[in-house]
């Protein structure tokens, strides 16, 4: 029988298919749906070829995202056992700069953030991540993730300085910029300083509690509720940012209309569960922890929107810092800095 693609008309000749069979031969699916394609991945559903005849998630993308994905289902989550999807496997395409990551479809409903019930999941979930991850896992090399920090946001904070400090003196991109950007940049500049000034602060706070795993992007669009033995269960996918780091991101707390996109877990429920690993944990802790998350989130959205400034591509970018901006004077004035 001919199978059909929603993309192609050959599916024999699809290359998630070409890659799937390498890895699972005989588990050829019925079609296969493009997702979303971003400047550095491509998805696609691959219907009916996973266990018992469900769905697959195709993901091609560099082999430094593919190793990210493949540490955090295999080195963390199996041997956390933390409920998650199921990675099947990757395969390089020839030559290896991309690679083929395929994973059990996480289906479910969408997580909702409206919903405490969702929100209490959420801070379960993540508590219990966070926590045997610091109990079973030594460091950064141990689970296969890169380390991350305080340390690397001050160096985004440093390099989004001066690169607004250049975008004030580029005789070529000045003349571009919409009204009112100089302002702007002037404004965004002092608070991006204040944030500076004040980096002790973060550093201390940061090495007050463990490192651990954090997923780093740990966001609506991430998340799914399904069900096992009846009761509802969070899963978690996407590991593009896992890393070894304080659980700052993973706890960012956000309007939902907000730039910072967050899951807002549930503070009380995540508390609750953490303390069984870490008994000096106290709210006020992981409220801050939250706030620095949005703090880290902001300076690297400034540092990479201000890079991507050019004669050819302004206006879009300049937006974005405006938008950025309201939410790191959020951030400083939730952490008691002046601005």
């Amino acid at each position: 029988m001919a199978m059909k693609t929603r993309d192609q008309p050959a599916l024999e000749r699809h290359p998630a298919l070409e890659a799937w069979l390498r890895i699972a031969p005989g588990g050829a699916p019925v079609t296969v749906e493009r997702l979303k394609r971003t400047r550095l991945a491509t998805f696609y559903r691959m219907h009916g070829a996973g266990d018992a005849g469900g769905d697959v998630i195709a993901m091609r993308c560099r082999a430094h995202r593919a190793a990210r994905e493949r540490a955090a289902y295999q080195r963390v989550l199996a041997r956390l056992e933390i409920p998650s999807p199921r990675l099947y496997g990757s395969e390089p395409e020839e030559g290896g700069e991309f690679h083929w990551v395929f994973v059990e479809d996480a289906s479910g409903r969408a997580y909702l953030p409206q919903r405490p019930e969702d929100r209490v999941l959420a801070g379960m979930w993540l508590a219990t991540l966070h926590g045997r991850a610091s109990e079973s896992i030594r460091d950064a090399s141990d689970a296969g993730l890169p380390d991350a920090g305080p340390d690397q946001y001050a160096e985004h904070l440093r390099a989004a300085l001066a690169v607004m400090q250049n975008l004030r003196g580029d005789a070529a991109i000045r003349p571009l910029l919409p009204r009112g950007s100089d302002d702007l940049l002037n404004r965004l500049t002092f608070h991006c300083a204040t944030a500076s000034a004040q980096w002790e602060q973060v550093r201390q706070l940061c090495d007050s509690v463990p490192r651990t795993v954090i997923h780093g992007d740990f966001a609506p669009r991430n998340l799914r509720i399904g069900a096992a033995a009846g009761e509802p269960v969070l899963r978690a996918f996407d590991w593009e940012d896992a890393a070894w780091a304080p659980p700052a991101l993973d706890l960012i707390q956000a309007d939902p209309k907000a730039t910072c996109d967050a899951a807002n877990p549930d503070a009380a429920e995540y508390l609750a569960t953490i303390r069984r690993y870490w008994t000096g944990m106290d709210a006020e802790t992981i409220r801050r922890l939250g706030e620095i998350g949005r703090l880290f989130w902001y300076v690297l959205a400034i540092r990479l929107d201000a890079c991507a400034i050019a004669p050819e591509w302004v206006d879009e970018p300049v937006a974005n810092l405006r938008l950025y901006f309201e939410g790191l004077a959020e951030v400083l004035t939730a952490l008691g800095w002046k601005v």
